[in-house]
């Protein structure tokens, strides 16, 4: 039978190690793309939830509550004002050592005994197997799942593997021994649904050169702003920057035809922008020549750009099926010193059956 303890202690901290490194790949993301921390540290996924420090001092904190709760002495206090990715870690190696400290002879035995948790709402009441159970688990990974949400959603790319981490690593050790084929390659592809979409590869049926690819997204740029008004409007002074397998760069000068009557980014303009250049990412991908019709968009204003502004524009195709096409986008100002602030982070999907490249 599974001890209390076995059923708290080693599983918050292997998840708190799961997510200390998630952080480190947020971290490493925010560096990679140029962004400030703190744009990834203060993003909220609603305006009344909070931000990513929050989420990992719940842990923290349910995960240490859990060894006071249950009978162990002298845990500390932390004062929930880390603010970093580096003081978030140090909280996380610190709850570590707390829980590695705690006796399990000391939450054993305590199944039925009460257990009261108070609250600013009040006191609660619990045996020691309905608090594990019913809260303490529940809520860790309720934290757990909303710090993974924030980076996820600002493009840090986890998938299951890094929730899961050595669940998937045992997996693997034990397929490796296995000798049934059909096994392995049922795991194999179960891992690869289970990574984000931009990290799964895909192979395109057309096999380009780099500069067949820029010159064809040029072209279908041209041409998209010659056949739309609202095109050439809005995105007649983009310059194409850099083009890649299913991702396309930009930047746009603001002007007085992008702004909104406070004199900043309009969010109309940001839908058309993701409109736009979505579009040209699926093109990106296999030298298509339309890229079909919007289905759903979901934007994310986080902060302003002005008149005058630069600002650059990274779509990115996520994944083009023979039916349906999923792509993310990211426009940021360029600041002063070249580094990039996130103004407005999107997702957009489009209906493109019939749209493939026919081949040759």
């Amino acid at each position: 039978m599974t001890t209390l303890y076995q059923q708290s202690v080693p599983v918050l901290v292997k998840y708190l190690k799961n997510l200390s490194f998630m952080l480190q790949k947020g971290a490493k993301f925010c560096d990679d793309k140029e962004i400030k921390h703190e744009e990834l540290l203060t993003y909220r996924l609603i305006s009344d939830m909070r931000g990513l420090p929050y989420q990992v001092q719940s842990c923290s904190n349910t995960a240490k509550f859990l060894a006071s709760r249950l009978g162990a002495q002298n845990i500390p206090t932390f004062e929930d004002n880390e603010e970093t990715f580096e003081q978030l870690q140090a909280r996380i190696t610190r709850t570590i050592e707390v829980l590695e400290g705690v006796d399990p002879e000391v939450i054993n035995g305590k199944e039925n005994e009460e257990i009261i948790m108070e609250t600013k709402m009040g006191n609660f009441r619990f045996t020691g197997q309905r608090y594990v159970s019913e809260y303490v688990i529940p809520n860790f990974h309720f934290h757990l799942t909303s710090a993974y949400c924030i980076m996820r959603t600002q493009g840090v790319p986890l998938g299951a593997f890094d929730y899961l981490k050595d669940v998937f690593e045992k997996l693997v050790k034990q397929f490796k021994n296995n000798q049934d084929s059909q096994d392995l390659k049922n795991t194999h592809n179960f891992f690869k649904m289970s990574e984000p979409p931009s990290t799964r590869v895909q192979t395109p049926d057309v096999d380009s050169s780099e500069a067949q690819r820029t010159a064809h997204v040029q072209s279908l740029m041209d041409r998209l702003r010659a056949k739309s008004p609202i095109y050439n409007f809005i995105m007649s002074s983009a310059q194409l920057i850099s083009t890649t397998q299913g991702s396309v760069t930009t930047r746009l000068v603001l002007n007085e035809n992008h702004l909104n009557s406070s004199g900043n980014l309009h969010g109309a303009v940001s839908a058309t922008i993701i409109d736009f250049t979505t579009g040209l990412a699926i093109a990106s991908w296999d030298l298509r020549e339309t890229t079909g019709a919007s289905v759903d968009m979901h934007i994310s204003y986080l902060s302003a750009a002005k008149l005058g502004d630069t600002v650059e524009i990274v779509s990115t195709a996520d994944r083009v099926g023979g039916s349906v096409a999923f792509s993310s986008i990211r426009i940021s100002k360029v600041e002063k010193d070249g580094s990039l602030k996130l103004v407005t982070l999107g997702q957009h999907t489009k209906y493109v059956k019939g749209s493939q490249p026919k081949s040759s």
